[in-house]
């Protein structure tokens, strides 16, 4: 309008700029606030898992171990003469170990993974012997848990570029899944499917199945639904994370289908070259 402001027309003015600038004062302090509040809290979450984390891996090593150092003292002490028996004896030290051993490799894995340093040496493999390798592996668990273990591998030679020991890894963890959250009928399949752009593994289990709502959570660190751990409270839910990470490297994908109390598929999805 032209008009000068005067001296009524500055006082409100300064009136609302002391006002505005209280206004932001306040409005940062309780930025600063919501912000350390976050950081408490993710703090204290960092904390939980962490100890979570030690409980649970004390666990998982205290309790293996705890049987072979009484089922070795009893052969070593020459406590047990029945040859049976002591047959028995020494098959259950060689699961423990194995499961000790993959317990350990996942965990490892996992450290790399977080770190972005775990690398894969990839070759041209023909993959049926892989499968047979695994499987072998696996027998006696089997046969002493009564599953029925069912095949389907075609004859002719099948090959991928792949790095053996991660699908060992792979398969194994999925082997172990099957064989933990089975149910009374104990059947596990194990296909290799050739298709016309990719090369797939599943592994079939008639378990205690996976919710819907789980199915998303389930290749997650430290993820063990609520399920899981009621039927089977050992593990520390690292296995299904190290295979997501497998599949990524090899421009895969690993995929599940699940019903609660009808069993799981996982499926490996290999590219073809």
């Amino acid at each position: 309008s032209g008009s000068r402001f005067n001296r009524e027309d500055m006082e409100l003015l300064m009136g609302f700029a002391e006002g505005l600038a209280l206004n932001l004062e306040r409005i940062t302090l309780q930025e600063e606030v919501i912000l350390e509040r976050t950081e408490k809290e993710k703090l204290d979450e960092l904390n939980r898992m962490k100890t979570e984390f030690i409980t649970t891996v004390s666990h998982e090593l205290r309790t293996p171990m705890s049987s072979l150092l009484g089922l070795s003292e009893m052969l070593q002490d020459g406590k047990i003469k029945n040859k049976t028996v002591q047959e028995k004896m020494l098959h259950l030290i060689t699961e423990e170990c194995s499961r000790l051993t993959r317990f350990l490799h996942n965990i490892l894995d996992i450290g790399k993974i977080e770190q972005r340093a775990k690398t894969y040496k990839k070759n041209i493999l023909e993959i049926q012997p892989i499968i047979e390798d695994i499987l072998q592996l696996f027998q006696s668990q089997l046969e002493s848990g009564r599953f029925r273990l069912h095949t389907e591998i075609p004859r002719d030679p099948l090959t991928l570029e792949i790095d053996r020991d991660a699908l060992k890894q792979a398969l194994t963890n999925l082997l172990d899944n099957a064989i933990k959250y089975s149910h009374d009928k104990r059947v596990i399949t194990v296909r290799l499917v050739d298709e016309k752009e990719s090369i797939l593994i599943q592994v079939q289990d008639t378990g205690i199945g996976i919710a819907d709502e789980d199915q998303g959570k389930i290749f997650s660190n430290f993820f063990r639904s609520t399920e899981a751990i009621a039927h089977c409270p050992r593990g520390v839910g690292l296995g299904l994370k190290v295979v997501a990470h497998i599949m990524a490297a090899h421009n895969g994908a690993v995929r599940v289908e699940s019903h609660p109390g009808e069993g799981s598929t996982f499926t490996l999805i290999f590219p073809r070259q």
